[in-house]
């Protein structure tokens, strides 16, 4: 009897033994020097961090997507190019939209438009405008689809002076919409003339009926649970002093996780309590795959995999350093090395019949 075994032979471990369940060594063995892994491409703008590798067809093409709502475009997988700008996404419909701020004298003007193909788009709707005096400052966060609404966090705030005399004006805002015609802003947090803002924001995502936020509020840190684009309540500050500079989060499986310096800090499964975490393999950069999770370490840059319960830890030979997933296509894992360079892998499958003789 003929037996195809799909596993590596030594470069997946778990604990010294062999793992049968994630990769297979198959494919790419005799192609390239790295094992199991191939070469894709060398991405230059390695400096971002991005994420959730897909295809669309309404773009003929390949996406990635950063943290900070930085869009990267490839027809080919091969030659990567990356916007200028921030990006949300219509999950629903799979366009995007970029979100773009302009200013003249003493007005900045905030639009949105429709991408209709890589770096083509329609007319831009003004979503707000305000007044600056000194300078003015925009952000925004990623896109989270909640209920029938898509919402995106974002805050502006106006510098008045300079030095030790300086005041701020600060509005941390929701803007929400259910058809990308009509558009809405809800602030939830407005300051005037303080002598220090309080204007971060750190999105978590939302499981679709939840929509969790961390902000910076006068009496610390603060998580928010929104039910709807207007409908939230504040909790209890988790830290007072610092800031949440490098700081994101993700929704994985029923558990929300926050992330600072793209290493997870705290995890909460109802927005209402939260534990602090010390393992620093999970970051904003995992994958969950055939009940197991997918991780580069953030402080060692390993490939690690943990089982669901993160009670056991399984080690993966890679080419190189791994910065960052990007994500799984057609049976594939791609990753992203320190350097730039991405790679890929083919995933474990069950032998066919044929295979089994």
């Amino acid at each position: 009897m003929n037996m195809t075994v799909l596993i590596g032979v030594s470069d997946v471990y778990i604990k010294g033994k062999r793992n049968l369940n994630i990769f297979s060594s198959q494919l790419f063995l005799n192609k390239t020097s790295y094992g199991i892994w191939e070469k894709v491409t060398t991405f230059s703008n390695s400096g971002y961090y991005f994420k959730n590798l897909e295809y669309n067809s309404n773009y003929n093409g390949y996406f990635l997507y950063s943290t900070d709502c930085k869009l990267a475009y490839s027809a080919d997988l091969i030659n990567w190019e990356v916007s200028t700008g921030c990006f949300i996404y219509d999950e629903t419909n799979e366009v995007y939209y970029k979100i773009t701020s302009t200013t003249d004298d003493d007005t900045v003007y905030i639009y949105i438009s429709k991408m209709l193909s890589w770096g083509n788009f329609d007319e831009s709707i003004l979503l707000e405008s305000f007044n600056k005096s000194t300078s003015a400052y925009f952000s925004i966060q990623p896109a989270s689809k909640l209920g029938d609404y898509t919402l995106f966090p974002y805050y502006n705030y106006i510098r008045t002076g300079s030095g030790t005399s300086a005041t701020y004006d600060c509005y941390q805002k929701i803007c929400y919409t259910k058809d990308f015609t009509t558009w809405n802003i809800k602030t939830y947090l407005s300051e005037s003339g303080v002598s220090t803002g309080h204007y971060q924001q750190t999105s978590l995502g939302s499981s679709g009926e939840k929509f969790i936020l961390f902000s910076a509020t006068e009496n610390g840190f603060c998580p928010m649970i929104f039910t709807s684009p207007t409908s939230y309540e504040t909790k209890s500050a988790l830290w007072t002093a610092g800031n949440m500079t490098a700081a994101c989060g993700f929704y994985l499986n029923g558990i929300w996780y926050y992330c600072s310096s793209y290493k997870a800090k705290y995890k909460t499964q109802d927005g209402t309590n939260y534990t602090t975490l010390s393992n620093s393999y999970i970051n904003p950069f995992m994958l969950y795959y055939n009940e197991k999770y997918i991780t580069s370490a953030a402080d060692t840059t390993l490939l690690c995999i943990y089982d669901s319960d993160f009670s056991s830890e399984t080690y993966v030979s890679a080419p190189t350093e791994v910065k960052n997933i990007l994500g799984i296509l057609n049976n594939k894992i791609y990753i992203m090395d320190t350097d730039g360079l991405i790679f890929s892998c083919l995933l474990y499958k069950t032998p066919s019949p044929r295979d089994r003789g």
